[in-house]
């Protein structure tokens, strides 16, 4: 049965497993070579080793021999967009909603997509069709919500937020979802019935992170900061429990970096792409990354294309180009890293942002905090792009990021003890950046943008070899979607309030401010 063997190997390549069934997916082509089914496995077989254009050509085949079904289409736009080839995906997405056209989960399916692509509008539009055809499912119009959310659409999103609850009150993520859209006032909110459905009881996990954060936040916007912290707190510790991680792997990596991309390693003579297109934003996430990025992206030189881990995935794809296998030992890879070719990554680089980018503006923002890993890399493979660190006072950047859930992402950050010992580690990993290319990325403060828009915007742009536009000074009139944690903020003016905002909560962050100031950084 050629159908059920291809559903084992999909099962097993999204579950990770992807060793074992490479020769049973080419077994399976070689003999069913115009099953669908079978080409649909050998494509997921690709993607799951990174190996986009061959996906791209089994997906291609999918297509060919079931030309009337929809999910063929969605399979070659996933693969499409994983090697950025971003219009040819729209394309090939937009046939797969016309196929699927009366079919409600496979429109919310190629609105997840299109999401991805950060086509707005058309997710959007397919979300809503979704919930058309199918009004009593409160998943549908939740994803029409999240992408309003991303839009600025907040009084609209807010509103779908609640036609979601009141189809399915248990859809806890929409109640923090909710509780974001706006500062919570004395009379409009919703701690009253969060504290309810607290006292009731949430069975669901996850559900009851959400719930708390929620509350906690609420209670933050009515400035009752022991209320928040004590519902912050347990939101955390709640999350922590079912987050397998630890800490000093991290803490490895980063002393792994520092060793491996010392002063011998940039006095090299390595070679890089000769482009001067892309601007990186990086530092700790709530640290202004996202303010910043509005602020250059408002300059009609430049868009922005988001948070994208594209540097980070071509090194990765690098290292196992070069060592022959994609199971190299987490002990390996940042020594690899070293020895990569650096002018082919940043070339990779690019050329695979030329499907994404705007083609008639010639520069591009990428803006992945975690790419504070990769400032050296960076620098050795695109010695002419541009680098901008956000900085940030220590505490109120700690205290910004615990009381944010961010998912998968970031998981250090629900422990004190654990933010901290991370913090110390990225503080020391980019005084050795700062150490290592003094003049090569330039650190801009999150209390100074605020403070001084202008004069720092000005500062900024001409680092970034950018002539002055006043339209710098409306970024929050850009209209570009983001689909950060700041979704809600970067559509107001630079504001004040969140400076020095950790005082309120000394007391509670005793645990932090002990860890940092071990570690030598300044808290004052």
């Amino acid at each position: 049965d050629v159908g059920r063997v291809a559903e084992q190997i999909l099962k097993a390549v999204r579950s990770g497993v992807l060793d074992p069934v490479i020769p049973v997916a080419e077994d399976l082509v070689r003999r069913f070579p115009g099953h669908p089914g079978a080409q649909q496995a050998m494509a997921e077989v690709y993607i799951g080793l990174s190996k986009f254009d061959k996906a791209v050509k089994h997906a291609k085949r999918a297509v060919d021999a079931a030309p009337n079904h929809p999910m063929p289409y969605v399979i070659l736009g996933l693969c499409l967009r994983k090697a950025y080839r971003h219009k040819e995906a729209a394309e090939v997405l937009n046939k797969a909603a016309e196929l699927g056209k009366n079919d409600p989960r496979m429109l919310a399916t190629v609105g997840n997509l299109f999401e991805q692509l950060e086509i707005m509008d058309r997710a959007l539009e397919l979300f809503q069709q979704a919930h058309d055809l199918d009004p009593k499912n409160p998943d549908y119009i939740q994803r029409v919500a999240g992408t309003l959310r991303f839009m600025g659409e907040f009084e609209a999103a807010e509103d779908a937020c609640n036609q979601a609850i009141a189809l399915k009150s248990s859809e806890w993520f929409v109640y923090y979802t909710r509780s974001g859209l706006r500062k919570q006032s004395k009379d409009r909110n919703h701690i009253e019935e969060l504290e309810s459905i607290l006292r009731k009881g949430v069975d669901d996990h996850r559900g009851k992170t959400h719930v708390l954060f929620a509350l906690a936040k609420e209670y933050e916007d009515l400035n009752e900061p022991e209320a928040s912290f004590k519902n912050l707190k347990a939101a955390c510790d709640n999350h922590r429990q079912k987050i397998n991680y630890d800490v000093n792997y991290d803490l490895r990596t980063f002393d792994e970096i520092i060793e491996t991309f010392d002063r011998s390693m940039f006095e090299k003579s390595i070679e890089g792409f000769d482009a001067r297109d892309p601007i990186f934003i990086v530092g700790m996430p709530r640290t202004g990354t996202t303010l910043v990025e509005r602020i250059i992206g408002s300059h009609s030189e430049v868009h922005s294309l988001g948070e994208m881990a594209t540097f980070s995935q071509l090194l990765v794809r690098a290292v196992k180009d070069k060592t022959g296998t994609h199971n190299v030992p987490p002990e390996e890879r940042v020594r690899r890293t070293a020895e990569v070719d650096f002018k082919s990554v940043g070339k990779a680089y690019v050329d695979g942002m030329k499907f994404k980018r705007n083609k008639n503006v010639p520069r591009f923002i990428d803006k992945l905090p975690y790419n504070y890993l990769n400032v050296g890399p960076i620098h050795l493979a695109l010695p002419n792009a541009k680098i901008v660190q956000l900085v940030r006072h220590p505490m109120d950047t700690c205290y910004a990021i615990y009381k944010t859930l961010f998912g998968n992402a970031y998981p250090f950050s629900y422990d004190l003890v654990e933010l901290g010992q991370y913090y110390s580690a990225y503080y020391k990993i980019m005084g050795h950046w700062k150490e290592m290319l003094p003049d090569d990325v330039y650190r801009i403060r999150y209390e100074d943008v605020v403070d001084d828009q202008e004069n720092q915007s000005r500062k900024l742009l001409e680092f970034l070899e950018l002539e002055w536009e006043d339209d710098v000074l409306e970024f929050y009139k850009n209209k570009q979607a983001s689909t950060t944690a700041s979704a809600a903020q970067v559509r107001s003016p630079v504001y004040k309030s969140s400076v020095q905002k950790w005082r309120a909560y000394e007391k509670e962050l005793t645990p932090l401010m002990d860890i940092l100031e071990k570690n030598g950084i300044d808290i004052s």
